[in-house]
């Protein structure tokens, strides 16, 4: 008989909170590096400007809502990846947790710190807490803990999520797109609505027409895409630092780029250029969440001064 918890997806919940923070380090980092050296640093070598555009075309929600916390959804006998998190509404609660299951000590003094993974479960059309998991205590001290956190909510080894009114999303299958600063994207969900506990609602929504952009994973695509597609003729030229528009941009449900914001740039006519030749980007990143088009923002500068012009002026 299998576990029921034993989840069914191959995508880990939780894990790329870490991989956000280390990939922010990195951005610090090489954007510390560009500004001191400047744009004849970044221009001199071409591998160097295709990481620029590795490490800056980034979605600027760049801190991923779903993916930092280890919660799972058991419904229909399988189980999922959740990405709500019912305990939000109960922040008290929620820290006791932390605090009570997360560390102690051992026999030989040593300590032991585990993550708490929490299972939630639909049955009886009801949403219930029916496990809070911690490599740090037995199951016994784990329910004793559940009952004394949620005493108000705690029935016979569970707690009546009576608390919560809202949907709670569980992922079907393995995720079909997984990126470190965009929510893993699963080909199908199931939604719970709920309210005050109660199952009144059962939706199913179909993501699978999510893709990811060829320049995914060959960057120096963009780059070539996007300069040579200026048209230098129209914009003035340029000397000194102060070279570079940022946009920030985003695709629709067919992958064409049709919003631009210039979010610092230089004259009126560059401007211009620069969100002309953003907008020319074929088959951009499209991300479908509950059944329906998620726009996910991408910042990107694009260089227009003297070395640039000279590499891809015709």
């Amino acid at each position: 008989m299998k576990n029921k918890y034993t989840h069914n997806n191959e995508q880990p919940a939780g894990g790329d909170e870490c991989k956000v923070i280390v990939t922010s380090l990195i951005l610090f980092i090489l954007s510390s590096i560009l500004r001191h050296f400047g744009k004849s640093f970044a221009l001199g070598k071409g591998v160097t400007l295709s990481l620029l555009f590795v490490f800056m075309s980034f979605p600027s929600e760049a801190f991923n809502p779903y993916a930092h916390r280890n919660c799972f959804l058991i419904f229909h006998g399988d189980t999922l990846i959740m990405d709500s998190y019912p305990l939000s509404d109960l922040p008290g609660a929620q820290k006791e947790l932390v605090d009570r299951l997360s560390l102690s000590e051992k026999p030989d003094g040593s300590k032991c710190y585990s993550p708490i993974t929490l299972y939630w479960e639909v049955h009886d059309d009801q949403l219930f807490l029916v496990k809070a998991d911690s490599e740090c205590y037995s199951d016994a001290q784990e329910k004793a803990t559940l009952e004394f956190i949620f005493r108000k909510y705690y029935h016979t080894g569970e707690v009546a999520a009576d608390w919560y009114s809202g949907s709670v999303y569980g992922m079907v299958g393995p995720a079909i797109w997984v990126s470190t600063f965009v929510a893993p994207v699963f080909k199908t969900e199931w939604e719970c609505v709920i309210s005050k506990g109660k199952l009144v609602d059962v939706r199913h929504h179909d993501n699978s027409k999510s893709r990811r952009s060829v320049y995914a994973d060959k960057p120096h695509l963009l780059s070539r895409t996007i300069y040579s597609g200026i048209n230098w003729k129209k914009v003035p030229e340029i000397q000194g630092t102060l070279s570079r528009v940022f946009l920030k941009f985003s695709a629709n449900e067919n992958g064409i780029v049709d919003q631009v914001e210039v979010l610092k740039g230089l004259d009126e006519q560059t401007n211009k250029e620069a969100i002309r030749v953003i907008k020319l980007i074929p088959s951009w990143f499209v991300v479908f969440r509950h059944g329906k088009i998620e726009r996910v923002p991408y910042t990107i500068p694009i260089d227009f001064g003297a070395e640039t012009r000279k590499m891809y002026q015709k």
